[in-house]
């Protein structure tokens, strides 16, 4: 769907990583909801939320140096 739910990074969380890093689409229309957030800030993950190009480009950079993981929403 175009809205991230906790439900969809269940696994992800498990990974125990320090940031997510999530792809909103070439556009950046896909949205994240208030719950995925709660999650996240109880697990101390740091969210970074962009449209999916700078996203990629975002996670290539810190990924070397810090415990990150990908969730990236490929269409709008």
């Amino acid at each position: 769907g175009h809205r991230l739910d906790p439900e969809d990074i269940r696994e992800l969380v498990s990974w125990r990583p320090e940031v997510l890093i999530v792809g909103t689409g070439s556009m950046g229309c896909m949205k994240i909801s208030p719950e995925t957030e709660e999650l996240l800030k109880s697990q101390e993950i740091e969210l970074i939320a962009e449209p999916t190009p700078r996203a990629c480009q975002i996670f290539n950079q810190i990924s070397a140096t810090r415990r990150a993981v990908a969730a990236l929403h490929l269409t709008c």
